[in-house]
């Protein structure tokens, strides 16, 4: 998209060398794929139109290697570290050097796009343009119980495997020819992307351990992954990465697709009936969320405050007892406020209405319900 700056940025790259001889046609190549992609990254996190957007690069050789598995493949670090210093010497980047956090944690080093740079993108302002659709769209985690550091593992090469890529990859070929937006005023998109960006901002969509962390708004971000957990490949398995699912819940109404009015449609109470489900039995009449706390003695009514805000923490607490392995999680104080009993009190409510829930605590069932919803999601989308 920018032959001109990639162009201007090669040219640099030969400065800060300081090549007096020609280079080879190898060296060239790498220099065009390394300064084409670092382009392309201050772009991406340009549209995301949020002052604290950073594209992250990381500058230690241990991140690269071009067999390695879990390393960066399709970069050198000769390369990276030379069009970083390229992109400063042009005065395009502003440079935050990396550090180390702890001896498993590493903050990278962040760029964020200054100058002419800004100015040429801002030209060619945000456009639509084909993605490069990834090979693999599944990832496969497992975890550090001392650390509870992430990290990831090899794929298994299997039929099933290759069938659930497929599939992946056909998804994103068809989301990749849509425009999806969302139906909002500019003003409305700025407040938006500045309420995303702060750092207490909470997925809404997140259904075990409350996350707070700043998001971008990309719209570029369509390309779906399934993200399978603890080594296996039947826990967990749900679809991330569409810009979608960051969005706050009020705002879902607002999204188009091809210019066309979208309406959301769910499965109600979906984790509580598989638990039920997969012991046999039938589950109780009436709102599953629904354990019998009545707000100054008024009828239960999900669909109204404050029983809409007190189903929404029930719910959270539910599914957080569904996945969690270790008894660690814990409502917090303000929420236990509004639904107005303690976190423990709220449990015993819980198993008192689903007592099949007290045979699986711990044994993070969730993960195992999460890939049958994600089953479910791959056959819907399809």
């Amino acid at each position: 998209q920018f032959p001109k700056p990639v162009e201007q940025l090669i040219h640099a790259c030969h400065t800060f060398r300081q090549l007096k001889n020609k280079p080879s046609t190898k060296a060239e190549a790498e220099r065009f794929l390394h300064c084409h992609t670092l382009i392309e990254g201050l772009y991406q996190t340009w549209c995301c139109q949020s002052t604290k957007a950073r594209l992250d690069v990381f500058l230690s050789p241990r991140y690269y290697h071009s067999k390695k598995f879990g390393r960066i493949n399709n970069l050198t670090q000769y390369y990276v570290l030379e069009t970083v210093a390229a992109l400063e010497l042009l005065g395009w980047v502003e440079v935050v050097v990396g550090r180390r956090v702890t001896t498993t944690e590493t903050v990278p080093t962040q760029l964020k796009v200054i100058g002419s740079l800004e100015k040429i993108f801002a030209e060619y302002s945000i456009r639509w343009s084909p993605l490069q659709i990834p090979k693999t769209g599944i990832v496969l985690r497992d975890y550090d119980k001392a650390s509870k550091e992430k990290f990831k593992l090899r794929v298994p090469k299997t039929s099933a495997v290759r069938t659930m890529n497929a599939n992946v990859r056909l998804i994103n070929e068809h989301l990749n020819k849509q425009a999806m937006c969302l139906h909002v005023s500019n003003l409305n998109l700025k407040k938006l992307i500045r309420r995303m960006s702060t750092p207490k901002y909470r997925s809404h969509w997140h259904q075990t351990v409350p996350e707070k962390q700043g998001r971008v708004l990309n719209f570029n971000h369509v390309c779906l992954r399934r993200v399978f957990s603890r080594g296996s490949m039947e826990r967990g398995g749900r679809y991330y990465g569409g810009w979608w699912q960051f969005i706050p819940s009020e705002f879902r109404e607002f999204i188009t697709i091809n210019g066309l009015a979208t309406v959301e449609i769910d499965f109600s109470e979906l984790h509580p009936r598989l638990l039920y489900m997969s012991q046999d039995l039938a589950p109780p009449r009436g709102d599953l969320y629904d354990v019998g706390l009545l707000i100054d003695g008024r009828p239960y009514d999900a669909t109204v405050k404050p029983y809409k805000t007190q189903r929404a923490i029930v719910k959270e607490v539910f599914n957080a007892l569904l996945n969690d392995e270790s008894d660690s999680y814990r409502l917090s104080t303000k929420k236990a406020k509004k639904v107005g009993v303690s976190f423990g009190k709220l449990k015993q409510l819980i198993l008192k209405r689903h007592l099949p829930l007290k045979a699986v605590l711990g044994n993070g069932v969730g993960l195992g319900f999460q890939y049958i919803d994600s089953q479910i999601a791959e056959k819907v989308m399809l």
